[in-house]
């Protein structure tokens, strides 16, 4: 199953990188010019809050549109890519973390930020 539409608030995760972005929004999105104008690598993803993974390869009007795939990720996996960011950035204690949601882990790693 995939989604429709972007669930925000979401990640981007570089290829070969544990740092990640957080995006709260849409019109953050939007007014960034470095995330939609941006020349992502093949496997850089957008995460969104459900877990649903989007393509960066997609361009229109000059301009990058997450593309939908036909994957996603479980909030343990989620929870890993926070935890490795949380690393990467020298919070500690970040073996301890725990999130009954993708969203919940996704505002821990963004008010650690």
């Amino acid at each position: 199953m995939k989604s429709e539409r972007i669930i925000w608030p979401a990640i981007l995760k570089y290829k070969g990188e544990n740092e990640l972005a957080y995006i709260s929004g849409q019109s953050d999105w939007d007014s960034d010019a470095d995330l939609h104008v941006f020349a992502y690598e093949t496997d850089d993803q957008l995460i969104d809050s459900q877990g649903f993974i989007y393509s960066l390869n997609s361009r229109k009007n000059n301009l990058v549109v997450p593309e939908q795939t036909n994957r996603s990720l479980p909030l343990p996996d989620v929870c890993e890519l926070i935890k490795a960011h949380l690393s990467e950035q020298g919070s500690c204690c970040v073996s301890k973390l725990f999130a009954s949601s993708i969203e919940e882990a996704f505002a821990m790693m963004h008010s650690s930020d």
